[in-house]
């Protein structure tokens, strides 16, 4: 379940431009992994000294490949109303551990915030669910914490903009807005705050 590697901080930034059909529920078709009406664009990102590639996919993501922890109800990232920051995360990656306190802290701030649209944050695991609770039980995360439970966290990671499937890994998206931004590498508060004044920014845009 591994992906490549735990990363170094470094950035990927892109914007997506698709956007989920409205709803956000998978059909039983969608949910075994056949999408249908995917709509995909390449694109170029030049980021850590590296040119790397990408590929967009619908919004639509199979239900049986997340669940909630610790209830292990089936989850997807669908539509939602305002910014959604998806932490991807395992226990056994360093950069990972230390920057969850702060991704914590943070989104209890957005939390409390009144700006407009609002934020909510999700933590994905590539973990056994062990692994998750004796992590959680020291470091405890004022966020909802999700698991993958599919077989291939890698295309998992790739088909959400992540081009080389490591960790850290951090994905910014408005799909209301048509907007997605990922970051690859440790996170801080900066990092974040840019990335949602950046959604805040297109979303004012669209209403406008």
């Amino acid at each position: 379940m591994r992906p490549i590697a735990c990363l170094p901080q470094c950035t990927i930034m892109t914007v997506n431009p698709t956007r989920q059909q409205a709803g956000g529920r998978l059909t039983r078709r969608q949910r075994h992994g056949m999408v249908a009406g995917m709509k995909t664009r390449a694109v170029w990102v030049r980021r850590c000294g590296a040119v790397v590639w990408g590929a967009w996919a619908l919004w639509a993501v199979a239900a049986a490949e997340l669940e909630t922890w610790p209830q292990n109800r089936p989850a997807v990232l669908g539509d939602v109303d305002g910014v959604q920051v998806v932490n991807v995360w395992a226990t056994w990656c360093a950069p990972c551990r230390r920057e969850m306190p702060l991704l914590s802290r943070w989104a209890e701030a957005q939390r409390q915030s009144r700006q407009r649209p609002p934020v909510t944050v999700v933590g994905v695991a590539l973990d056994q669910e062990a692994n998750i609770a004796a992590f959680v039980r020291q470091t405890p995360v004022r966020y909802p914490i999700w698991r993958y439970s599919g077989r291939d966290s890698r295309a998992w990671m790739q088909r959400l903009g992540n081009p080389v499937g490591a960790l850290p890994f951090t994905l910014i998206r408005a799909p209301r807005c048509g907007f997605q931004t990922t970051l690859l590498g440790e996170v801080d508060a900066a990092k974040l705050d840019a990335a949602v004044a950046q959604a805040r920014r297109q979303c004012a845009q669209r209403a406008g």
